[in-house]
């Protein structure tokens, strides 16, 4: 949103209850830096979006933990998964 009235921009700002997608983004850094700073500001004080907050912060270090790890699909799995998408490439033709 491009907005030249910045009192209209204000207005235009969301409001909690934030909803846990506007959390989510935030967390993944997708909000401009308005909103961001915003939603971040109104939040501080919110105990449920604080432990929304907290959820995304723990699940981030939960893989962040899994590194690069060299895992490979389970021979059943990969052969069903590959059957799965030849009959899908087939029933395209």
């Amino acid at each position: 949103m491009d907005y030249t009235d910045a009192g209209a921009r204000r207005s235009a700002l969301p409001e909690p209850p934030f909803s846990i997608d506007l959390l989510a983004a935030l967390h993944a850094g997708a909000l401009e830096e308005d909103v961001a700073d915003h939603v971040r500001r109104l939040s501080a004080g919110d105990d449920r979006a604080q432990q929304i907050i907290a959820g995304l912060d723990a699940t981030t270090a939960d893989l962040d933990a899994l590194g690069d790890q060299d895992e490979s699909m389970p021979n059943d799995v990969e052969a069903r998964l590959r059957a799965t998408i030849d009959d899908l490439a087939s029933d395209a033709d």
